[in-house]
């Protein structure tokens, strides 16, 4: 690596608010050019700028296990809202409800599961240890299928579609809200932590917007390990490629897998992006669907809405014709 290219690395993650990734490429550049003057005057400016730290400040970053954060909250509201939980029969996947919310909707059961759960059991409300692809429940089990940042994890997603419709009884709904998905600028989904015991999750600027699309494994690992150091940058570079908590699937990948699922799509809708900075360019569009040609839309962070069970009787052929609301 050269000095010039470490110290302009180091100024444009600081134009992007990234103080200690700014600070770790520049001192870099020292390291390989003492005599570097540009560096060393830029190091100083960026010292001086006293940015807050990148990580370790977000919405989930020590958010307690039975606490609902923004993105559960909303997505619980949106169910009642839009089809509504009281006396209903309530299958959760992901698990993200404590068993207090789950009971103030007035569901009449809330039976929630994730892979790994350590199975619970409390008054209106269980957790259970189930795979969304081969899920234990009889056929039309349930009135409402919920789901809150989880179809981003989710493997062979379509599997899973096909067994939440199983176990929903006709006219059922499923209600979800996920995101970031792997197409969008944050998608890489980062949830580790630094040597320090810090969390370093995807809503800070450590990785680089879109640079799970346009790096590979190297490219982004040779990175990440200045600006976090060589055992934390390997660990959070085999992460974002390589962890099984992330389904990898782009927006186009999703809107396929909803038109084939035999749910109808009824407000289905996708979110809005975070942030300008989360929208590429018309270059940098270019650039990432000729990498990508079959991603879709990659300013879209996730969906958000409902998906309807024919009711007994209904022709299923219709429904499946129905689409994914366009942006």
């Amino acid at each position: 690596m050269r000095a010039d290219l470490a110290s302009d690395l180091g100024v444009l993650r600081w134009s992007v608010g990234d103080g200690e990734g700014s600070l770790a490429l520049l001192d870099a550049a020292l390291a390989l050019d003492p005599g570097h003057e540009l560096a060393r005057a830029n190091r100083a400016e960026v010292a001086r700028a006293g940015l807050r730290p990148r990580w370790c400040d977000g919405p989930d970053a020590n958010a307690a296990p039975t606490a609902l954060n923004a993105w559960t909250a909303d997505a619980l509201e949106l169910a009642r809202s839009r089809i509504g939980l009281l006396g209903r029969d309530v299958l959760e996947v992901g698990g993200a409800i404590p068993p207090e919310a789950a009971r103030e909707t007035g569901a009449r059961s809330w039976t929630a599961f994730y892979l790994e759960a350590q199975p619970r059991r409390e008054p209106g409300w269980e957790l259970f240890a189930a795979d969304a692809r081969r899920l234990p429940w009889p056929d039309a089990s349930f009135d409402v299928a919920f789901s809150s940042c989880a179809f981003e994890h989710v493997q062979q997603l379509g599997l899973a579609l096909a067994e939440i419709e199983r176990v929903l009884r006709p006219g059922g709904a499923l209600v979800t809200s996920f995101a970031p998905i792997w197409s969008y600028a944050r998608g890489h989904h980062l949830w580790e932590l630094d040597g320090s015991g810090r969390r370093i999750m995807f809503m800070d600027p450590v990785v680089p917007r879109f640079a799970h699309l346009l790096c590979d494994e190297a490219e982004l690992g040779w990175y990440l390990a200045i600006a976090l150091g060589r055992e934390t940058g390997e660990r959070t570079t085999r992460y974002v490629f390589r962890s099984p908590c992330i389904n990898r699937l782009f927006e186009g990948d999703y809107r396929r897998l909803f038109e084939r699922s035999g749910l109808a799509a009824d407000g289905l809708e996708p979110q809005r992006p975070w942030a300008a900075e989360d929208v590429p360019s018309a270059r940098l569009a270019a650039e990432l669907a000729g990498r990508h040609p079959q991603g879709g839309d990659f300013a879209t962070p996730g969906f958000r809405g409902v998906l309807r069970k024919p009711a007994a009787g209904r022709p299923e052929r219709a429904q499946r014709g129905m689409r994914v609301a366009a942006r």
